[in-house]
């Protein structure tokens, strides 16, 4: 048997370069996916915060994404307007006005090892379209106004076929919220 020694450190001297590149790359790769889901939660955050203020959108939204620390986009456009369709076919159109807005990121794609090879990735976008619907509402008051005789007493009395009215519903929880 003759030693191979020499042929197998040959191999592996050929390869590690190859190996590095794999390491790299999938490191690059990696921390490009990780940028997306952070810019990506980024901007549904903003696109949430914006849609409860639509007058103060575009403030809201950039307030968002600084608290984020999203400060690496290198634009970020607000855009109010309204969404229109229904399941998988809605779209958002701006139309400066609405109940809708279009939060949108652009950033630059982060790179470690890919860089000093002369690679770059070109920038990436995210975006994120949130809007406010005002379906109905319910409120909780103190014993400024009650019930005790009134319609609503009577009818909850009437639902509930029970003699339980609002203000022994009233007093009850008062009594608990008290130290």
């Amino acid at each position: 048997w003759r030693n191979r020694s020499a042929t197998t450190t040959m191999l592996v001297a050929a390869a590690l370069p190859f190996l590095f590149a794999a390491t790299a790359a999938a490191v690059d790769v990696g921390a490009i996916a990780l940028e997306r889901r952070r810019m990506q939660g980024a901007v549904d955050a903003a696109a949430l915060s914006a849609v409860q203020d639509l007058a103060a959108a575009d403030a809201r939204a950039r307030d968002v994404l600084t608290a984020n620390h999203a400060e690496s986009p290198l634009a970020a456009q607000v855009a109010t307007g309204t969404v229109a369709g229904t399941g998988d076919s809605r779209t958002f159109t701006a139309s400066g006005s609405g109940d809708a807005v279009r939060v949108t990121a652009t950033y630059p794609n982060p790179s470690y090892f890919l860089r000093a090879l002369g690679l770059r990735f070109n920038d990436s976008q995210v975006s994120a379209v949130a809007s406010r619907r005002n379906l109905g509402a319910i409120s909780i008051g103190s014993s400024l106004a009650t019930f005790d005789n009134g319609v609503v007493n009577n009818l909850t009395r009437g639902l509930t076929g029970s003699s339980v009215g609002l203000s022994l519903i009233y007093d009850s929880l008062n009594s608990r919220l008290r130290p």
